[in-house]
């Protein structure tokens, strides 16, 4: 994928660049700002790295455009906050619903941390 950056900017820029975000494309055939450049499926954005990378177990692989701070959980994965990058399988499958909002992560019934407290 590809940017054009500013409206007189005539000038393409790749988004896989080592100044924009390494391994990232466009969610089309381009778009007029680095913000536009997303990982693809089956991998997120790491803001440390300046890079996408393999998103780990528990995490979809389906999702496009993910970043730290969106990581879409498969059901039965819990992770502590929305800056964390360790994703962790809850006590019972059925604890953790899955998603990327950590306020609904938890199963009704279930809460706390890998949503193994009773509520």
């Amino acid at each position: 994928g590809k940017f054009a950056e500013g409206e007189v900017n005539v000038e393409c820029q790749f988004c896989n660049d080592d100044k924009v975000l390494r391994g990232s494309t466009t969610a089309g055939t381009g778009t007029d700002s680095a913000l536009g450049c997303i990982c693809p499926k089956g991998e997120y954005e790491n803001h440390m790295s300046g890079s996408c990378e393999k998103v780990r177990e528990g995490v979809k692989v389906d999702v496009e455009g993910m970043k730290v701070t969106t990581l879409d959980l498969k059901k039965g994965f819990w992770r502590t906050t929305v800056d964390s990058f360790e994703v962790l399988p809850c006590q019972g499958e059925h604890h953790c619903a899955g998603g990327s909002n950590l306020e609904e992560v938890c199963e009704e019934g279930y809460t706390g941390p890998l949503c193994a407290v009773c509520s």
